[in-house]
Parts: structure tokens; C-alpha cells; sequence
């Protein structure tokens, strides 16, 4: 069940990346400069003029785009290593498995965008995006590690519980 939960999840995952990277380059603009309106409406001091606010959301806007790129690749390293994870298969193996269809998936988004107008394909997007799904990898391994560290603890206190009521 937790294995057809993550591959509709990754489904999910690559329809919203191909859906944002199918924009063209004025509407994906739109979109961030949106998303960094909104974020600032509630941050930038009142003061300020319409004009000095829209300069600060274009400074702000190829950073939220970056940031973005990183943030949902992350996400999908965190779904591809746990679907992996549902496999019979070595730590090592999921994990390159992982990254390597992570930044296959990348690869084919930023090809994807050179064909639409307005956008490119910059191999910059891949490596930050293949950063994002190792992060999102180090993660999953790491919760991993510190459940298990858990539940180690809560083993030994029953055990030590049990010993003691013997």
C-alpha cells in the first residue's frame, strides 16, 4: 500500500514539474513575481512606494525561481528514496537509484523548457535541482537513522523494564 501511496505521489510530483516548466517564460515570470507579491505583501514596510516594492520583487524574483527549483526537487528526493525504500534493495542502491532518476527527471525538464517560448534550459537549474533531490535523500536517511536511534532507546527500556520485573 505505502509503495502505490509514493508512485501516486511521484506521479503528482512530475505532472505539477512538467505543468510550471510548460508555462511559457511570461506566465512562469508571473507566477513568481506572484508568490514573491504575496510573501511580501505582509513583510515589506507600508511605507514604501508601489514603484520601490516592485523593484524589490524583481531583486527577490530570480532567487524565489532558485529557490523554487531546489525546494521541489527536494520534495522529490524525499518521495523517490522512500518509494525506493519499498523495494528489496540495499541503502547504496536506493540511494543512487534515487538521485540518479532524480536528476534523469532534471535533465528531461530543463530539455522540456528549451522548446517553449520564452524559457531556456540551463544546466545551472540541473545541478541545483540534483542538489535538491540529495537533500531530500540526506533527509529521509536521516529521520531514518534517528527513528531507529528511537526506537533503539525504547527497546532497551523495556527490556531493562522487563529484566527488572523478573
Amino acid at each position: 500500500m505505502k509503495r502505490i501511496i509514493l508512485g501516486i505521489l511521484l506521479i503528482i510530483w512530475v505532472s505539477i514539474i512538467f505543468m510550471f516548466s510548460h508555462q511559457g517564460g511570461e506566465q512562469s515570470s508571473g507566477t513568481s513575481q506572484g508568490t514573491v507579491r504575496i510573501v511580501l505583501e505582509n513583510i515589506i514596510p507600508k511605507y514604501l512606494t508601489e514603484n520601490e516594492k516592485e523593484e524589490i520583487i524583481q531583486k527577490i524574483e530570480p532567487f524565489v525561481r532558485k529557490l523554487a527549483h531546489y525546494a521541489i526537487y527536494m520534495i522529490g528526493g524525499i518521495l523517490l528514496y522512500s518509494f525506493m525504500n519499498t523495494f528489496s534493495m540495499t541503502m547504496k542502491r536506493s540511494f543512487l537509484f534515487s538521485q540518479i532518476i532524480g536528476t534523469g527527471y532534471a535533465i528531461t525538464d530543463e530539455w522540456h523548457q528549451y522548446f517553449i517560448p520564452g524559457r531556456s534550459a540551463q544546466v545551472s537549474d540541473i545541478l541545483l535541482d540534483a542538489v535538491g533531490v540529495l537533500t531530500g535523500i540526506i533527509l529521509v536517511i536521516l529521520l531514518q537513522k534517528l527513528s531507529s536511534k528511537i526506537n533503539d532507546r525504547k527497546r532497551g527500556k523495556k527490556l531493562e523494564e522487563n529484566q527488572g520485573n523478573s
